[in-house]
């Protein structure tokens, strides 16, 4: 496996999308259109994170290990084209700035900054 490809599956494991309505009500789950699969959400800071990986099935992505069970797990791997496209309306792929600022909240909010998760995601996505 590839670095580049490491560091796609690594960042989807701990963002997948990110909501772009600034005014967004405040929910638990959303229903994504393209297939009516529900994701529970989180509220970091004052930006909403999906809380688990998304498994939208496009022409452009698959299962770890080529399982459907993968898929249906840990959620599904894309090209970085289809992950364009792939988030649920009003969602986005955050930037390397939202990236940072949602870790910076975390860290503010554990007693203990420096532990392993925190410094873990910190190292692999942004060095």
């Amino acid at each position: 496996m590839n670095l580049n490809f490491t560091f796609f599956f690594i960042f989807l494991i701990f963002t997948s999308c990110k909501p772009t309505n600034e005014n967004k009500t405040q929910k638990e789950t959303i229903i994504d259109e393209h297939d009516s699969q529900e994701y529970p959400i989180i509220k970091i800071g004052d930006d909403w994170w999906m809380a688990t990986n998304l498994n939208f099935k496009s022409d452009e992505s698959y299962c770890l290990e080529n399982e459907e069970v993968n898929g249906n797990k840990y959620g599904r791997l894309y090209t970085w084209k289809s992950s364009l496209t792939a988030c649920p309306k009003g969602w986005h792929l955050p930037s390397k700035k939202e990236w940072e600022k949602m870790l910076n909240e975390i860290q503010n909010e554990n007693e203990s900054p420096n532990t392993d998760y925190y410094q873990v995601i910190k190292k692999d996505t942004l060095n």
